[in-house]
């Protein structure tokens, strides 16, 4: 798989991983109820998704989207200098 391509793969990812911090982020933080339907531990248990996992996307999705752009363009510079170096 060419560099382009998986630059292209991180950045989905990555782009995914925000939006996902996002949404957990807006989680009701209550302990839950005893029937374990409510609650950002339950629901993240549910989902099967680790609470590390949930702490590192909701630390991703702080980081400002002018910022991101900024590193995208940057990465992107860098792709073509490689192209152009092959």
């Amino acid at each position: 798989m060419g560099l382009a391509i998986q630059n292209q793969a991180a950045r989905i990812k990555i782009g995914a991983e925000r939006r996902a911090g996002v949404l957990i982020a807006a989680l009701e933080r209550a302990q839950g109820a005893r029937d374990g339907r409510k609650g950002l531990r339950n629901t993240l248990v549910q989902s099967g998704v680790e609470p590390m996992t949930a702490h590192r996307w909701q630390t991703m999705a702080t980081v400002p989207e002018a910022e991101v752009k900024r590193l995208e363009v940057e990465l992107t510079a860098t792709e073509v200098g490689a192209e152009e170096n092959s």
